[in-house]
């Protein structure tokens, strides 16, 4: 299967070439040894690319880096996780802050409130 995207950035590994060091995804990845276009679809729909791109990245040695280094990407399958997947779990980390924040909240107004011998 083919990426447009890639073929006319010159495929991903020259694209990555490009950018600082500090900017690539965790040396050592499963993924090293496949067809980079494997992890960049040209379409989300659950489709057989998908499924095995994240079976590779299923039995990674750096999946939680990758996981980590994905969550900033826009496009690309990394630490097993589709752009969409990585947009839930962000929204999820999201709905777990708020919800942290409401709890010290409510935390910290009854430890006012009992401070105060009321």
């Amino acid at each position: 299967m083919s990426t447009p995207y890639l073929e006319s950035a010159g495929g991903m590994w020259d694209l990555l070439a490009s950018v600082s060091t500090e900017d690539l995804p965790p040396a050592g990845g499963a993924c090293a040894e496949v067809d980079p276009e494997l992890f960049f679809p040209v379409s989300y729909v659950p489709s057989h690319q998908i499924t095995t791109a994240k079976q590779i990245c299923a039995g990674c040695p750096v999946l939680a880096e990758c996981r980590e280094y994905g969550m900033g990407q826009f496009d690309g399958i990394f630490g097993g996780l589709t752009p969409g997947d990585r947009r839930r779990v962000r929204q999820q980390q999201e709905r777990e802050r708020r919800e942290l924040e409401r709890h010290t909240s409510i935390t910290t107004t009854d430890s006012d409130h009992f401070a105060m011998g009321a």
